[in-house]
């Protein structure tokens, strides 16, 4: 184990971890100056089972950040200051089981963000600025059990997005701002049919429905619309992919 948490660190050399191969556990977690990490920063570093990042200052994380560290179990990134997240970040984390984003400030989850995280059963997400995922966001991830969501900016999520999670038992989507108008049913459906915990999600609109919890409604409480509309084609979260031909 190496811990160097809570120094006045701002700049990590490439070469710093070189001769460190059989190293375990890194803790560089607060570092509140560090703000930028290279891509190499971690090379060599096989044998990595946990890596302390949290509350450093991170505005970004350059692609191959975290090539080779097929090791690495347990990644804490949360409270920094990450806006975007690199599809494939994750790739080479073949047994990466918790990842910590929470206290971030993301505002979107795209299609291949989580790609290779075959084995993650816990993803925090919480307290960001999420206002758009992606259906397929999740499309790998077929052993997660929890998933946290709450405090965001959501005001909708496509169903098929969390039929992508199979052993799914905790949800957490409360306090976002949820349109309860008919682009919710594919959401609806999905969690009156879920058989895990999940949270309050408080309808803000349409003014009818205002504060009133989404699960507990009727289907034909959610106000009709278009057929387009029905299928969830909305830009935020909707069952439309983007990109797709």
């Amino acid at each position: 184990m190496l811990w160097l948490y809570s120094n006045n660190i701002s700049y990590i050399q490439a070469s710093t971890f070189h001769g460190f191969a059989r190293l375990e556990e890194l803790d560089l977690g607060d570092n509140r100056h560090l703000r930028a990490l290279a891509s190499d920063t971690f090379q060599g570093l096989g044998r990595l089972h946990a890596l302390h990042l949290y509350h450093c200052g991170l505005l970004s994380l350059p692609p191959g950040i975290f090539e080779g560290l097929s090791s690495l179990q347990y990644l804490y990134l949360q409270d920094n200051q990450l806006e975007f997240l690199e599809d494939d970040l994750f790739v080479d984390l073949l047994n990466l089981s918790h990842l910590f984003l929470h206290g971030n400030q993301l505002w979107s989850l795209h299609q291949n963000i989580f790609r290779g995280l075959g084995v993650l059963d816990r993803l925090l997400l919480h307290q960001n600025r999420l206002q758009w995922v992606h259906r397929l966001a999740f499309h790998d991830l077929g052993r997660l059990t929890t998933l946290y969501l709450f405090n965001n900016s959501l005001t909708e999520l496509s169903g098929a997005s969390l039929a992508l999670l199979p052993a799914l038992e905790y949800l957490r989507l409360n306090n976002n701002p949820w349109e309860c108008d008919c682009k919710a049913l594919p959401l609806w459906d999905w969690l009156r049919r879920f058989r895990g915990s999940t949270s309050v999600l408080e309808c803000v609109s349409p003014p009818e429905l205002q504060g009133r919890d989404l699960k507990g409604l009727r289907k034909e409480d959610l106000p009709s619309c278009s057929a387009g509309e029905a299928r969830g084609g909305g830009v935020v979260g909707g069952e439309a992919e983007l990109g797709s031909p």
